[in-house]
């Protein structure tokens, strides 16, 4: 092979190298834009624990809903998918009302704000969906909060008398054996 084919071949390959630095560029640019258009898409049922949190909060003596997973246990009750994107729904209706406030999000609002939301909704009249998203999720959660044994303490209830039953059952009351 001659001298002239070697640059040639040289050229050719410095061609290529730089067509194909050019490509990549373009394509970052290209792809890069795309992607700073894509909007993270964000769980839509972030907001349902703090929801919950907000309706049964944690004091001195009891847990919060989210200390005993109410959320996921209020999630395991809904059977069909209209029910999930009725939960969905309300959350993001929640999530709207605290961007209207000011907050990114329900989560991230504070508790006053929380509060207030909360409070908007139990006051919809009761055909708004709202208010029977607020009413049905507020049911759910407190049956399931109150049938949680770790919720009673605080109650100053031990619990239901059987399997144990009453020991003492044959003595009259105030002669416990």
């Amino acid at each position: 092979m001659g001298r002239f084919h070697r640059i040639l071949l040289k050229r050719r390959r410095v061609l290529r190298l730089s067509l194909l630095a050019g490509v990549l560029a373009g394509a970052h640019t290209v792809f890069g834009a795309a992607a700073a258009r894509l909007r993270v898409v964000k769980d839509p049922l972030a907001s349902l624990p703090a929801f919950l949190d907000t309706l049964l909060p944690a004091d001195g003596d009891s847990p919060g809903a989210s200390a005993l997973d109410l959320h996921r246990r209020v999630m395991a009750h809904i059977r069909t998918a209209g029910g999930r994107r009725f939960i969905a729904w309300g959350c993001g209706w929640l999530d709207g009302e605290a961007r209207r406030r000011g907050a990114p999000d329900f989560a991230s609002a504070g508790p006053g704000v929380r509060e207030r939301i909360v409070a908007q909704m139990a006051g919809f009249p009761p055909a708004r969906r709202e208010y029977v998203f607020f009413d049905a999720v507020r049911a759910d959660a407190f049956r399931l909060y109150y049938a949680d044994p770790r919720s009673w303490p605080a109650l100053g209830y031990d619990g239901p008398p059987q399997p144990a039953g009453f020991p003492d059952h044959a003595s009259p009351p105030g002669r416990e054996r």
